[in-house]
Order: structure tokens, then C-alpha cells, then sequence
């Protein structure tokens, strides 16, 4: 062998050694924030988050107060929006508490019955949509049978500025009961005292635009409600006021009795036939 291969030998073995080095330290940096990424997955949402518990066993009725409560910690991917966190302790002062809790209960918004809740409601809406409060009695409010979470769609009744007649409109469909009173979506009714559930107000779910034009109509006269499926997404494709015209003329009474009449009311029952 030539002395001269030698050499040569040696600087090959040198950089397969080295590159062999690098692919290591590549694959070992490739492990580790792999393993890195995973942990940090893993880890995802177990960071402690602050919320109120019961310091002591407290009755139902009761009116909460500061001492009633202590602070503890949970992880963040178990803490829901209906969970009292820690800095929320304001919004829950003074409010009557529905359900007994036993200490260390974990507060819910949805046992409580108060007038400072609102910034729990807040945090509920989504984003481009606002809540509004409106002014209903037995009647517009459907024997007060409107709940929160029912679908409903928003009348009103008013003297046209014009032709001086009592006028009556659809104004907005589909709208979302966010709440009746102090009673919001969650609440167990059975534990709602009748002066709670005798509400004097509405309120839902609307856009900028839909809260505009729902104060203008409180101004007015007089907001109806009407309820409707949850899970039906149809509006009306002829808005057309109402007024005594339409009424003793009959011609329109007339055109919705013959669409109603394609349409069954009740489901039909299909029998065998030997039934």
C-alpha cells in the first residue's frame, strides 16, 4: 500500500465521524423539541386559574358575602364560563344563592339569582353581538312562557304617524332569549322563588344594527313576542303591516288561511293496513 493512502484514510474516517456527529446532534435537537412540543401539548391547560369555592356549608336563600367564599385553584381546561372565577367575586356579592352548597363547592353562576351577574354575560356573547333588555307583561311575553334560550320572534304594535292607525309589525325573527328577569339560561327552575319568576323584562341576543331598531320600537308602542321552533330557520318572505284595513278588508286573512292549509298541523300517523 502507498504510505501516501494512509492520510487520505484518515481524513475520510475523520469526516464520516463528523457527519455521522452532526446527523446526531440533528437528530437529537429533532427529539427534544419533539419531546418539547409534546410536553408543552400535554401540559396545555392544567395552569392553575383562580376561582371561588364555599368556605363553609351554606344554606339555599342565603345572600352571599365575602366571607362566604375562598379562593382556590383548578386547571384552566376545566374552569367553564359558568365557573366563578376569583376575580369575578364583585359580580356575585349580594346575590341569593339558589343551591345549597357544601364547603369547598365550586360556585356557579347558574345557582345564583342576583342583579350583578351581568359581566358573566358578557363573557358570554359572542363577539359583533350585543344584549338588550325589553319591557314585556303577561301577554307580550306569552303568559310569561318565554324561557331563556327559546327562539322568538319580536312584534310592534304602534300608531302610524301618517295615516293615525293602529299598526302592526314584524320587526326581527329568529332571536335568541338570553334571559327573563334575573332567570339566565342554566338557571333550575325549581329553585326560583314565583316573585323571580314573574319577570318584567327580556333579554337577547341582537346585533348593533337589531338593538337600534329594537329601542326605536319600544319608543313606539307596545313589543309582542312570539314563540317558534328552535330549529327553524325560516322567516318571513312578505313583511306587510297590519291594520284595521287588512283586517275588515279579510283579503289577507283569506291568503294565509289557504298557505296554512297546505301545510298539516299535526304530524300524520301512518298506519298498517290491517289496522
Amino acid at each position: 500500500m502507498n504510505n501516501t493512502d494512509a492520510p487520505r484514510d484518515s481524513q475520510g474516517s475523520r469526516r464520516t465521524y463528523l457527519v455521522a456527529a452532526v446527523l446526531a446532534a440533528l437528530a437529537g435537537l429533532l427529539a427534544y423539541s419533539s419531546i418539547s412540543q409534546r410536553r408543552a401539548e400535554v401540559e396545555r391547560g392544567w395552569e392553575p386559574t383562580p376561582i371561588l369555592v364555599a368556605a363553609r356549608d351554606i344554606s339555599g336563600g342565603t345572600v352571599l358575602d365575602q366571607d362566604m367564599l375562598r379562593v382556590e385553584a383548578i386547571p384552566s381546561r376545566l374552569v367553564t364560563p359558568s365557573i366563578v372565577r376569583s376575580d369575578l367575586l364583585a359580580s356575585v356579592q349580594d346575590a341569593k344563592l339558589l343551591l345549597p352548597m357544601k364547603k369547598g363547592d365550586l360556585l356557579n353562576f347558574n345557582m345564583l339569582q342576583g342583579t350583578q351577574m351581568s359581566e358573566a354575560l358578557s363573557q358570554d356573547l359572542a363577539k359583533g353581538v350585543r344584549a338588550l333588555s325589553l319591557r314585556v307583561n303577561v301577554e307580550s311575553s306569552i303568559n310569561r312562557m318565554v324561557r331563556p334560550n327559546d327562539h322568538i320572534d319580536v312584534l310592534v304594535t304602534y300608531r302610524d304617524p301618517t295615516t293615525r292607525t293602529v299598526t302592526t309589525q314584524t320587526l326581527l325573527e329568529n332571536i335568541v332569549v338570553l334571559a327573563t328577569g334575573e332567570i339566565y339560561g342554566g338557571t333550575q327552575l325549581g329553585f326560583v322563588d314565583e316573585d323571580a319568576r314573574k319577570y318584567v323584562t327580556v333579554t337577547v341576543e341582537l346585533t348593533p344594527q337589531e338593538v337600534e331598531l329594537a329601542v326605536q320600537a319600544q319608543s313606539m308602542g307596545a313589543i309582542y313576542m312570539s314563540l317558534r321552533h328552535p330549529d327553524d330557520p325560516e322567516v318571513m318572505e312578505d313583511r306587510a303591516r297590519t291594520n284595521v284595513d287588512t283586517i275588515m278588508t279579510g283579503e289577507r286573512a283569506d291568503q294565509l288561511r289557504k298557505k296554512r292549509r297546505k301545510t298539516p298541523r299535526l304530524p300524520q300517523v301512518l298506519r298498517g293496513a290491517g289496522k
